[in-house]
């Protein structure tokens, strides 16, 4: 039985996005030309919101002395903080339309995906399934 890479998973997932109707170009343009600026605001926002505020409002001690719901709301602030630095990391790459950057977000919406299926947050689904149709429509914009 062949292993399932990420490359694979990428192809497949590609195949079901290819059957949604096409977003018209001059709006793919504009998600290309605006999205890494959006980017960048949105690793700022799960920086500082989600991730430093939190250690700072919640405090460590608190969220640790909560058992379970302690433990996920600390993993979720780790998430969050190192998404953050890593959609910051990715604004020359997008801005310069390598493929890495695109590589980048799709590696994050699969996490983001998979963070939402553990925690049986059907809500949080909608997110990575909208953002994987947006992916797949930029995609030859990037090399």
């Amino acid at each position: 039985m062949k292993q399932l890479t990420l490359k694979d998973l990428e192809i497949r997932l590609q195949a079901i996005y290819s059957r949604i109707p096409n977003l018209p170009l001059d709006i793919r343009s504009l998600i290309v030309d605006y999205g890494p600026y959006i980017v960048l605001f949105s690793g700022l926002l799960s920086l500082f919101s989600s991730g430093i505020l939190k250690l700072y409002t919640l405090g460590l001690a608190t969220m640790l002395s909560g058992g379970l719901i302690g433990i996920n709301i600390f993993l979720r602030m780790i998430f969050n903080l190192v998404a953050g630095i890593i959609l910051i990391s990715d604004f020359k790459p997008l801005k310069s339309r390598q493929i890495r950057g695109w590589h980048t977000l799709f590696y994050l919406n699969l996490l983001l995906l998979f963070l939402s299926l553990i925690n049986f947050d059907l809500f949080s689904l909608i997110m990575p399934i909208v953002g994987f149709y947006f992916l797949f429509q930029i995609k030859t914009y990037y090399h």
